[in-house]
Order: C-alpha cells, then sequence, then structure tokens
C-alpha cells in the first residue's frame, strides 16, 4: 500500500469513476475538507446504453486526521456522494477490515471532527447496496460527532443494508452519535454482532465481535 499525507488538500480526491478500490494504504494529516472524497456527478452508461452502478471497496487501510484540531477542515472524515447529473445512480459499497477488531486491535478510522461531521459519511440519491463490516473506528473527544452516517435522498430507491462486526470508539465526546441512517425508499437494514467502546477501551455495549 501507499502513504498519503500531509497533503493541503484532499488525501484521496475521486469523481466519476465506475469502480473505485482503495486498499492498504495509510492515509493521515492530509488538510483539505476530506481525507477520502468520492463524488459521482455523473450517471455513468455502457455501450448499450444502461446505467452503470458505481462500485467502491474501501478495505484494510488506515485513515486518520491530524490530532492538530486547527489542521483538520470541516466536513467528513471520509465523504461518499452523487451530485447534480450523478443523482439515480446505483451504488455498491463495501467497508472493511479497516483496522482490526479484537481485543487491543488496530484503529482503522481515527477522526478529529466537530459536531454534525462524521467519521465516514454516505449520502446518495439512488439504490444503496452496501457492507460495512470488520472495521475499528475511533470518533473525536470534541462533541456532536457521528461514527457512521448513511443517507439515502431517493424516494424510489430499493438499499440493502449491513453493518455487522465493527467497533465504535466515541473518543470522549458528549452527545455523540454513533450510528446516522436516515433511508428514502425501501429499505432492508441489518446491524448485527457490533461492539461499542469509551475513550478508555471499555465496553459500552453490544458484545465482542471477535
Amino acid at each position: 500500500g501507499n502513504e498519503i499525507s500531509t497533503s493541503t488538500n484532499f488525501g484521496i480526491d475521486v469523481l466519476d469513476t465506475a469502480d473505485v478500490l482503495i486498499e492498504r494504504n495509510n492515509i493521515f494529516d492530509n488538510a483539505g475538507f476530506n481525507q477520502i472524497r468520492i463524488v459521482a456527478a455523473q450517471q455513468l452508461l455502457d455501450t448499450g446504453g444502461n446505467l452503470v452502478p458505481y462500485d467502491f471497496t474501501i478495505r484494510d487501510n488506515t485513515v486518520s486526521d491530524s490530532a492538530v484540531v486547527g489542521n483538520v477542515g470541516g466536513g467528513d472524515m471520509i465523504a461518499i456522494s452523487t451530485a447534480g447529473a450523478g443523482n439515480g445512480s446505483a451504488l455498491r459499497l463495501l467497508v472493511e477490515d479497516n483496522g482490526r477488531i479484537g481485543a487491543g486491535g488496530a484503529i482503522g478510522f481515527a477522526s478529529n471532527r466537530f459536531f454534525g461531521d462524521a467519521a465516514f459519511s454516505t449520502v446518495w440519491n439512488g439504490d444503496v447496496l452496501a457492507t460495512i463490516q470488520g472495521n475499528h473506528t475511533r470518533m473525536s473527544a470534541s462533541p456532536g460527532e457521528i461514527g457512521f452516517r448513511i443517507v439515502t435522498t431517493r424516494a424510489s430507491a430499493v438499499n440493502d443494508i449491513l453493518y455487522t462486526r465493527n467497533v465504535l470508539n466515541d473518543g470522549g465526546g458528549s452527545v455523540d452519535t454513533g450510528l446516522l441512517l436516515d433511508f428514502a425508499g425501501s429499505t432492508i437494514l441489518t446491524i448485527n454482532d457490533n461492539f461499542g467502546t469509551d475513550a478508555s477501551g471499555k465496553g459500552r455495549g453490544g458484545r465482542d465481535p471477535t
């Protein structure tokens, strides 16, 4: 993998790319609004004129904000979204094994965000098929942060979301939200075998997914 750090802008910035694989990277201390930004601003078509789904995989990475609050841009640490002409596209999303979920396991996503911002965010206008599994996330000590935000905005969408075997550490902030889920359209949502910890790593509910 690669080390992507200390950029004055985004760590990774992807626009209108059907297949995205981000795997085995160390992404940290970049000063843009997001460490990773992926935007679908166009509907993509195959040679037959049929819509092509966006297919994004984020696997086995370490993604972290600067520990210096002044170096962190506003917005979500990892942000995936549609925009403009990309609305109506389908998304297949796999986020897995970022960090290790066993006792004392390495943190995959370490955010230092502010009120209303998320460590990981997907806001999508279209069908979403998403699996989020085996990730270890630490939120910031600032109040009001969100761990994972998944929002779909298309009333006709058909969504299937699985959130399983993840560890979420609230980082010591107050009034935090672990999962913010808001779905338009028809949605199958499964949440199982997850574990929450406080800033010290002490369990706060669920069961150890190992």
